[in-house]
C-alpha cells in the first residue's frame, strides 16, 4: 500500500481528471495489475492492486474520493485465503488545501460476489493497515470466496465496499479491471493473476501429500 503521501500526491494527479467526468454516481478506475507473491523464490500468493475513484453521496455529499486497495489469494500454512485491504481518502478541493488530506477512518469493508452478495469478513478477522484509516480483511477460502473470485474471472471487476466509522451506509463500487496501471502499461490483470492463480492451486489442491506438510 503507498505512504500517506503517495495517497496525497495521487489525490493531486487524479482530482482534476475525476471532478471532469463527474455526474451523480459517476465512478472510474485509475489503474489496475497483478503480481505473484512470493517467498525465498517460493510463490504463495497472487494479488491484485488497484487505483479507483468515486463519487461519495452517502458520507460527502457527492465529493470525489480515492480507493486505494488490493485483494489477494494466499496460502498461509498450506491454507487457502481471500484477503482484502482498502484505504479511502478524501479528494482535495477548493476548499481543501492537500496538506490536509489523511485516509478517513472506515467501520468495515466488503466485497461483492457475482451473485450480486456483499460479503463482510468476520470482526476477528479485520484489522488496521499499516496506512492510518486502511482496513485488512480476511476471509477463509469458502463458497463466498469462490463468489468473489468468480465476478473476478466473469466480469473481469472486482466489486468493492465500504462504510465510514460511525456509518450504517455500505458504499459500492465497481473496479474495472481491463484498466492497466501506469506503471505496468502492458500488462494484463485478469490473463496475470488467471496464471499466478493455476501455479498456486496446484499445490494447495494437494494438502494431503505429506511433502507440503510443513
Amino acid at each position: 500500500m503507498i505512504s500517506k503521501l503517495g495517497i496525497i500526491v495521487l489525490a493531486s494527479a487524479c482530482a482534476s481528471q475525476a471532478h471532469a467526468q463527474a455526474s451523480p454516481g459517476t465512478s472510474e478506475t485509475f489503474g489496475t495489475y497483478a503480481y505473484d507473491k512470493t517467498t525465498n523464490g517460493e510463490l504463495y500468493g497472487c494479488e491484485i492492486v488497484f487505483k479507483h475513484a468515486l463519487q461519495d453521496y452517502a458520507y460527502k455529499q457527492g465529493a470525489t474520493v480515492l480507493l486505494d486497495g488490493s485483494v489477494a489469494v494466499a496460502l498461509s500454512e498450506n491454507v487457502l485465503q481471500l484477503r482484502y485491504k482498502l484505504v479511502v481518502t478524501d479528494v482535495a478541493n477548493d476548499s481543501q488545501p492537500e496538506s490536509s488530506l489523511s485516509p478517513t477512518t472506515l467501520g468495515n469493508i466488503l466485497l461483492v460476489g457475482e451473485s450480486g452478495r456483499m460479503y463482510s469478513a468476520s470482526r476477528d478477522n479485520r484489522f488496521e493497515s499499516e496506512t492510518v484509516g486502511g482496513m485488512l480483511a480476511g476471509y477463509p477460502f469458502d463458497d463466498a470466496a469462490t463468489d468473489i473470485i468468480d465476478r473476478i474471472y466473469n466480469r473481469e471487476q472486482i466489486g468493492v465496499a465500504y462504510n465510514r466509522k460511525g456509518g450504517v451506509t455500505d458504499v459500492k463500487t465497481f473496479v474495472d479491471l481491463k484498466v492497466p496501471s501506469e506503471n505496468h502499461p502492458d500488462s494484463n490483470t485478469i490473463k496475470d493473476f488467471a496464471k499466478c492463480m493455476a501455479k498456486l492451486m496446484s499445490p494447495a489442491v494437494a494438502n494431503d501429500d505429506p511433502k507440503n506438510a510443513k
